[in-house]
């Protein structure tokens, strides 16, 4: 059991009681993550009660900044990622359409539209086709002649390729953030109605409750998929050690996920089944 008693030297450790009052359920959840040795774990106390902060808000952010961001994917690799997939990913809807419309040059709303079309298609091979012409479209846009926006986009400091990207060759978000996802349940039907597909965010733990984008796709090793850590979290109330989501109180009596950390993908590696919620 992790010894926290010396943190309270506020000499040495000056943010340690804010860190007790504002995140006292991180103080709880690192003394029982087993994904990282305890001398990570003391490492994670000794950077961030160390941190001066004028802030709740200011702390969280210099914790993150400071040593979060830079301690991401410390967990066990996935042991079999291939026979894992399809894994599941719930994007937020405003965010996933925004990136897109950055990407090729196409105004939010014929974005959502074309989304739209492959949503609500009538069937997989009609998902598929719409998808696979929306993926290659040539990105119209100049930033990957840009070396923060191609890093930002692409996944890569500037493109070498003769032909200019297409929307298949970019990641899905911010290639400096992980994401999370988990594998589809192989004996449940996550997709089977919309009232099903609308509790997924609930039993996913998401917080907030913006509309969602929920897809499926492909991961493999490259990815480096992990089991998530208390460092991926940082201070999200939400995550609870031992590698699966706690669904939020109000869906409390349904099953959480195995969940999964890894480097963003790309578009090319998104299934045709796209899915929208309504009502978080």
């Amino acid at each position: 059991m992790l010894d926290i008693s010396a943190f309270n030297n506020r000499s040495k450790f000056p943010s340690y009681a804010r860190l007790k009052s504002d995140f006292n359920h991180f103080l709880t959840r690192i003394g029982k993550e087993k994904e990282i040795s305890e001398g990570k774990a003391r490492e994670c106390l000794t950077a961030i009660c160390g941190i001066n902060a004028t802030s709740k808000a200011d702390y969280e952010h210099k914790c993150n900044v400071q040593y979060f961001f830079k301690n991401k994917l410390q967990g066990t690799p996935c042991a079999d990622v291939s026979n894992s997939n399809p894994f599941v990913r719930i994007h937020d809807k405003d965010d996933f359409m925004k990136w897109i419309s950055e990407i090729i040059g196409l105004s939010p709303t014929n974005t959502k539209g074309k989304i739209g079309d492959i949503i609500y298609a009538a069937d997989l091979s009609i998902k598929s086709n719409l998808l696979r012409s929306f993926l290659n479209n040539i990105a119209v846009n100049t930033s990957y002649s840009n070396e923060n926006n191609c890093l930002k986009y692409f996944g890569r400091k500037r493109w070498l390729a003769k032909t200019p990207p297409r929307l298949r060759d970019a990641h899905i978000s911010s290639y400096n953030f992980i994401h999370w996802s988990f594998p589809q349940p192989k004996k449940e039907d996550i997709f089977l109605n919309q009232s099903v597909i609308e509790k997924l965010p609930c039993r996913a733990g998401i917080v907030d409750v913006e509309q969602k984008i929920i897809f499926k796709h492909i991961l493999d090793k490259n990815y480096n998929v992990r089991k998530p850590t208390i460092l991926d979290a940082g201070f999200y109330e939400q995550y609870e050690p031992g590698g699966s989501t706690k669904p939020l109180k109000r869906c409390a009596r349904l099953s959480g996920f195995d969940e999964y950390v890894h480097i963003p993908n790309i578009f090319s590696n998104v299934q045709e089944s796209l899915f929208e919620t309504f009502n978080t």
